[in-house]
């Protein structure tokens, strides 16, 4: 099990310096080993709806939904 920052999914979604080190990283990964806070989900949601990047938002909010990513409080 892992708990992910934002900034772990923001390097992969926006294209930064170690996005291909992270996309092996999160498809190496089983549904239900990927953790994010409910601070980490507020803050994905500000950065990506700022960037104009609502569909990668409603993703992580599809996957959390179906379980695929765990939300903790």
């Amino acid at each position: 099990m892992y708990l992910i920052d934002s900034c772990i999914i923001l390097e992969f979604l926006l294209g930064q310096k170690r996005a291909q080190i992270v996309e092996r990283f999160l498809k190496n990964l089983k549904k239900g080993e990927i953790f994010v806070s409910d601070f980490t989900l507020h803050s994905l949601g500000i950065i990506l709806l700022r960037e104009k990047m609502p569909q990668y938002f409603l993703q992580i909010l599809k996957d959390v939904i179906e379980e695929k990513i765990k939300l903790l409080g």
